[in-house]
């Protein structure tokens, strides 16, 4: 799931040969059908809703299961494994991602996806399983037909003023739409004024200025110093360094423009590079970390069952002789016993015969 998940949003920031916004190479882990799935509902709930589970945080997934019930309003997450209980709150969504289908989270911690309302209504003792990650890996499908749909080009580019005098540095975390930036470059000028405050202002091509944001939505003109991320039209950026300028007249300067073109592979490189990067387990663990415990533990629990079935084996063919001991027909056995039985019985045979012509003759020689 975490692959999908992180390739399709590298897809989502790039631009293919075609020239058009990348998208999904893997099926979308939030397909209808597939959080559908994620939520059984009890045999026999009262009511009418039909649940569903969706992803949100690919990053704090873990791999159990829940149970929700509900009561006097209130949905109650239990987790399965442990124990814990958690209250699922209505999540204000503006716009609702799907219409009419209300979304209920947990927080503090949230644990990585939402439960959703898709149909009817519930009543006081429904009550839902709840499997987050089923069928994760069954549902790994490739999306894409075309290699040319491969959003190699990164969609903006900073460029720094050759004019710049220090070395901070500005990079494009994510476009949140590309058409933004297709429509219009953008021009970012910083410089410190005074000591130690750092003041930011961004306008477009026309001179418009462009509201700066922190990544929490309040606005943002300046800042201490030191590494800093921060959104603007539609854009997150992160910028690191200084950017000292020289006051409000020749300050630093970045330009953002639209980078799709002939060699442009940064993209591709960002996808290349997620292997390293530490996306799974909160930021604890890389892909491939995860793929090697995965391989590890799917080999140990092989290994084991391995062993077990061995061993059980060995105790039913100890049961199987013991029985055959006791009760159980050895046709080997028997065999030699019908062979012995019947030479006995012939060398009986014979002995009453002779017995018998002897009889007969004593029987003679007395008249």
């Amino acid at each position: 799931m975490a692959v999908a998940d992180v390739f399709n949003t590298s897809q989502s920031q790039g631009i293919d040969l075609n020239g058009l916004t990348g998208q999904n190479l893997f099926k979308d882990l939030n397909n209808s059908d597939v959080v559908a799935q994620r939520s059984l509902g009890a045999t026999g709930n009262p009511g009418t809703l039909v649940g569903g589970v969706e992803i949100t945080d690919v990053n704090q997934l873990s791999s159990d299961n829940f149970q929700l019930d509900y009561s006097g309003g209130t949905y109650t997450l239990t987790n399965l494994s442990n124990g814990k209980k958690q209250t699922m709150t209505l999540v204000a969504e503006i716009p609702a991602a799907l219409p009419g289908a209300q979304a209920f989270e947990t927080t503090n911690p949230s644990n990585g996806f939402v439960f959703r309302e898709l149909s009817g209504v519930p009543a006081d003792g429904a009550r839902f399983e709840l499997q987050p990650t089923r069928p994760g890996a069954t549902n790994l499908e490739v999306n894409l037909t075309e290699p040319e749909q491969i959003a190699a080009s990164s969609i903006a580019e900073v460029y720094s003023s050759p004019d710049n005098v220090n070395t901070a540095k500005l990079e494009v975390i994510s476009v949140g739409d590309p058409t933004i930036v297709k429509a219009s470059s953008l021009k970012l000028q910083a410089y410190e004024s005074p000591v130690g405050v750092f003041n930011l202002a961004m306008v477009d091509d026309t001179n418009t200025v462009v509201p700066i944001t922190k990544m929490d939505g309040t606005p943002l003109t300046t800042y201490g110093g030191g590494s800093i991320e921060f959104q603007a039209g539609g854009i997150m950026f992160k910028l690191t360094g200084d950017p000292v300028g020289q006051t409000s007249n020749g300050p630093e300067s970045y330009d953002i423009d639209y980078a799709f073109g002939a060699g442009n592979s940064r993209n591709m490189l960002s996808m290349a590079g997620l292997n390293d990067q530490k996306l799974m387990n909160d930021g604890r663990s890389t892909i491939a970390d995860v793929f090697e415990e995965s391989v590890t533990s799917v080999g140990s629990q092989a290994s084991t069952a391995f062993i077990e079935a061995g061993a059980t084996k060995t105790l039913y063919d100890q049961a199987i002789a013991r029985m055959s001991n006791t009760s159980g027909v050895n046709l080997d056995e028997e065999a030699s016993n019908l062979l012995r039985f019947q030479q006995a019985y012939s060398a009986s045979a014979r002995v009453i015969s002779t017995a018998n012509e002897i009889f007969q003759t004593l029987l003679q020689a007395a008249r």
